[in-house]
């Protein structure tokens, strides 16, 4: 199963309470989970400015961004890949998806697309995609092995996939360390489906940051 994203772009992704191994969450209503997800508290700690910079986006470059939420990374990743890029917000919740289409008219940026995905697959057709970035997702994923190997058929070669992930024992927001996955555990099914990882040196509070890349 397919679900058309443009002419050129079919993309099937994750995020969402289908995709939580141990715990489930309601996401429908998309205006209490911004107040959340959105809190401007949240910049001390994300990051975002500096995420942008230690993933290296670039003018022209095509992102996924995989289980996109309300759409907390998105004006930054507007402005860093510019008028000739291009980032696909995705996420399998329906009412996510309209509260992201919502704040991409607001803020007029026109460099985003929206979709709603299914939550099983990565899909094939992504060869356009330079990065893809997984920001406190891919914990949530069941079948990660598959979806590792889907994303590694899937992707054209020297593309770059970003983990983003709450470390165990780190405290501060997010699932408790139970649910939380160690640098190795994530990058394992990465490494098997035929990716190049490695854990980024750098200065979060909360997480850490693998880079798994297609070679």
């Amino acid at each position: 199963m397919v679900v058309k994203i443009s002419l050129l772009f079919i993309f099937l992704g994750c995020s969402s309470q289908e995709m939580h191994h141990h715990h489930k969450h309601d996401f429908s209503d998309a205006k209490a989970w911004s107040k959340k997800f959105d809190d401007p508290k949240r910049d001390q700690w994300q990051r975002p400015d500096y995420l942008m910079k230690i993933m290296n986006i670039k003018k022209g470059d095509h992102i996924a961004d995989i289980g996109a939420g309300t759409g907390y990374l998105l004006s930054y990743l507007s402005k860093e890949v510019g008028s000739t890029g291009k980032v696909y917000a995705l996420d399998v919740e329906k009412s996510l998806i309209e509260f992201m289409k919502h704040r991409i008219h607001k803020n007029n940026l026109r460099n985003i697309t929206a979709s709603l995905i299914p939550f099983d697959s990565p899909g094939r057709n992504i060869h356009s995609i330079d990065k893809v970035i997984l920001l406190n997702t891919w914990h949530h994923i069941s079948n990660s092995k598959e979806y590792a190997k889907n994303l590694y058929d899937g992707l054209k070669d020297k593309s770059s996939v970003f983990i983003i992930e709450q470390e165990k024992g780190a405290g501060g927001p997010g699932p408790k360390d139970k649910h939380r996955q160690v640098y190795a555990e994530t990058a394992k099914d990465f490494l098997e489906a035929g990716f190049n990882c490695k854990q980024l040196d750098e200065d979060l509070v909360y997480q850490y940051i693998a880079i798994c890349e297609k070679s």
